[in-house]
């Protein structure tokens, strides 16, 4: 019998992941060494790396799974994925305040690990980022014709007790020049920005790369957004679709409304480009669903297109094109969705 029991022992199985050899559970038990910490003051640009303790007050390996930032602004560089008990890991984790809006700022990390009372574990922290600067005017913006240079003059004014001495000044993806930027007193730098000539009319930005140093001897690097428009010398206004809605196409229903009208503006943005406007055309709508004129407001410059509906239509929806052909060196043919819904039927 003694042997017997013996040998059931020895072919009994370990007893689950959980319990101690005489029965109580055992577990992990996660601690972080603070939460909800404030890191007090970070300069806008500046990337500083954090470390964090994790304690395991269990009587069970922590195992950490994935560390997740609730951003990114925060990259974590590391962590120790097993604490045994009574033992501490360590996390290290980098804040890049580029990336955060001045002012107070929250941030989370979440943590996943096999601590049954905190599967998904969060370590809160905030900071407070401070922008050195201010630009004049707030947002930089550099327009002018497609096919000519255009620039745009901008101060940089220091607004903090840190100091601002400007080392360097780029523009990031080469879509502008820095023709020059001089100190106008020890808080304010003047830039002059310049953007060559494009291939097409269009919208498009690029950072601005500033290099500061402060008082201290710290230097950051910060982007500024430089928004850039390439025009097209005509004005088309609007410039995709012509929409009658319900609102509109509703005034029909009553007996003698006169016809919805709606305004295609065109004129010229270059005095020495002068413009005509030789035609308008319906295309892909019913015949006599809609009129169209060209009125001249200024010749040579300023043109309206009026397209006029006259009647409440039995379709539900009614979608062609309006075609205004000019003399335009660039895109002499302008193409513009025209729709119209009508929500009601006529004798409701």
């Amino acid at each position: 019998m003694v042997l017997f029991s013996i040998l059931l022992t020895l072919l009994a199985p370990p007893a689950a992941a959980g319990l101690s050899a005489d029965g109580p559970p055992v577990a992990p038990v996660l601690r972080f060494s603070g939460n909800e910490v404030a890191y007090g003051d970070l300069l806008q640009g500046e990337v500083t790396e954090k470390e964090l303790k994790i304690f395991n007050d269990g009587d069970a390996p922590l195992v950490i799974t994935t560390a997740t930032p609730s951003c990114g602004c925060t990259t974590v560089v590391s962590f120790d994925r097993e604490i045994a008990p009574g033992t501490a890991g360590t996390v290290r984790f980098q804040i890049d305040s580029k990336k955060i809006k001045p002012g107070e700022s929250n941030k989370r990390i979440q943590f996943a690990t096999n601590d049954p009372k905190q599967p998904l574990a969060g370590y809160y922290f905030s900071a407070e980022v401070i922008s050195l600067y201010r630009t004049d005017p707030r947002e930089i913006r550099v327009s002018g014709l497609f096919d000519s240079e255009k620039s745009a003059t901008i101060r940089l004014v220091g607004i903090t007790e840190y100091g601002f001495t400007l080392m360097g000044i780029r523009s990031r993806g080469q879509m502008f020049e820095v023709e020059d930027f001089e100190e106008i007193d020890e808080r304010t730098y003047q830039v002059k920005i310049v953007v060559g000539p494009a291939s097409a009319p269009g919208k498009t930005r690029d950072p601005l790369d500033l290099l500061i140093e402060v008082k201290d001897g710290r230097q950051i690097q910060v982007g500024q957004w430089v928004n850039i428009e390439h025009l097209d010398p005509v004005l088309v206004a609007p410039d995709r679709a012509l929409q009658f809605n319900n609102a509109d196409t509703d005034r029909l229903l009553v007996a003698g409304a006169p016809p919805v009208v709606k305004t295609v503006t065109l004129r010229s943005r270059d005095a020495e480009r002068p413009l005509q406007v030789l035609s308008a055309r319906l295309e892909d709508l019913p015949e006599g669903a809609f009129s169209v004129e060209v009125h001249p407001i200024v010749v040579g410059s300023h043109y309206t297109v009026q397209v006029s509906l006259p009647a409440y239509r039995a379709e539900a929806f009614l979608m062609g094109k309006l075609v205004i052909e000019t003399d335009a060196a660039v895109e002499p043919i302008r193409t513009l969705d025209l729709r119209a819904k009508f929500g009601r039927k006529t004798g409701e």
